[in-house]
């Protein structure tokens, strides 16, 4: 689990690198959204913030935004962990433990991307092209909350493999993502490409987790007779 960290940091990181052509395709399809949205950043900024944006949304806004949020976030998977453990909940404790993973990785991701980026947010430009590379102070793209939202929604979808839950899940990371645009702190490609972001880390924290199957190393205190010392475990 902890070595997972790294490496699913690196995992995602040669992800657009990717041979595989299923891989590659989706990687496509991805890049030509984002900056096919590019271009429509500011019609819909316009259209949210002159034509949509009223008490109701804001209201959707302050109930979903939290989803998103580092502290909420991470707060709250940890809660969800210590609950399982007192329970005996194993696919709540999984929940909290892959959450906060996915979580952290997302993060990492979406930090790095933002100094690379140096994107103005919204509320600081009318320009949407305002890239200004790094070691500037644009942060806006990716989204950090919806690739947090979406992260959380994939985790919750894997453990429970429950169509309700899911649907809620999802519903609230959408949510969570149209805040972002209805709060103008993020452009619509911002929240497009953070929420395939969080969604891609959520599946590859599923795929690897150790709590999943497959092989698992252990190592374990063995007293006997002959004194004490340490077994090595193997479960296929």
């Amino acid at each position: 689990y902890l070595l997972n960290y790294p490496l699913n940091l690196l995992r995602i990181a040669v992800r657009p690198f990717s041979l595989d052509p299923d891989q590659a395709l989706a990687n496509a399809v991805v890049a030509i959204g984002t900056l096919a949205l590019i271009f429509a950043d500011e019609p819909v900024r316009d259209f949210v913030q002159q034509s949509l944006r009223g008490g109701f949304t804001d209201f959707l806004s302050d109930v979903a935004t939290p989803m998103g949020d580092n502290r909420v976030g991470f707060g709250g998977l940890f809660g969800a962990y210590l609950v399982g453990e007192v329970a005996g909940d194993r696919r709540l404790k999984e929940v909290g433990l892959l959450g906060v993973q996915a979580v952290a990785v997302s993060q990492l991701a979406v930090g790095g991307l933002k100094e690379l980026t140096g994107r103005k947010r919204p509320n600081a430009t009318d320009d949407a092209d305002a890239f200004a590379g790094p070691g500037s102070n644009g942060k806006s793209f990716p989204s950090g909350h919806a690739a947090n939202a979406f992260a959380i929604a994939t985790i919750l979808d894997g453990v429970y493999d429950d169509w309700r839950l899911s649907s809620v899940a999802y519903g609230f990371a959408g949510l969570t993502a149209f805040a972002r645009i209805n709060d103008n702190k993020h452009w619509l490609s911002d929240v497009f490409f953070g929420s395939v972001l969080g969604y891609a880390v959520g599946r590859i924290v599923m795929v690897t987790s150790p709590f999943r199957g497959g092989t698992l190393l252990a190592v374990v205190p063995a007293i006997g007779e002959d004194g004490a010392g340490a077994r090595l475990l193997m479960r296929f």
